[in-house]
């Protein structure tokens, strides 16, 4: 079984809830690396909130911005037998 958790957990990659519970199940598929996609046009540049992510929306207001998380990239490779 093949399983790809993504969304917003609030829950670190180490924690035990976002852990496989599949035993000895070893796919071809492995771990190569992650990484958090970060680009300037994400972030505030102005303002009370200089530094912080561009959000999409506050306070009932819409800021036009992306999110209140980074996204992330996870890479795998795919194992010959």
């Amino acid at each position: 079984m093949k399983i790809i958790i993504m969304g917003d957990m609030n829950d670190d990659p180490d924690d035990a809830s976002m852990k496989a519970q599949l035993g000895d199940d070893r796919s071809t598929l492995k771990f190569l690396k992650n990484e958090v996609f970060r680009r300037d046009y994400m972030i505030q540049t102005e303002g009370n909130y200089k530094g912080y992510l561009k959000r999409t929306h506050a306070g009932g207001v819409w800021l036009n911005g992306y999110s209140d998380h980074l996204p992330t990239i996870i890479y795998l490779i795919k194992e010959v037998n």
